[in-house]
């Protein structure tokens, strides 16, 4: 038997929708960031969830079936530092 995954970040070179995906077995904490730049959070994602997501054939079609629905999420705003107001000197 394979020893599940603790934590995992992977950029996503063959899916359509998604860019980045992320888990923290610790949390249970799954984060995908999709081709459009939105980030969410994904919570009390189970192990084998996230280990099956990277393993899928289509990757969106198991997201869609058994993580987008089942768990609750929210958007992560990312605060972009260069973008605080400041102006600087040349």
């Amino acid at each position: 038997m394979a020893t599940p995954i603790r934590e995992f970040g992977k950029e996503i070179e063959d899916s359509t929708q998604m860019q980045i995906v992320s888990f923290d077995a610790t949390k249970l904490l799954l984060t995908v960031t999709f081709k459009s730049g939105a980030t969410y959070e994904y919570y009390d994602v189970p192990i084998d969830v996230a280990e099956n997501l990277l393993q899928a054939e289509s990757m969106g079609r198991y997201f869609h079936r058994y993580v987008r629905g089942p768990y609750k999420y929210k958007k992560v705003e990312i605060k972009d530092d260069d973008q605080n107001g400041e102006t600087g000197s040349l």
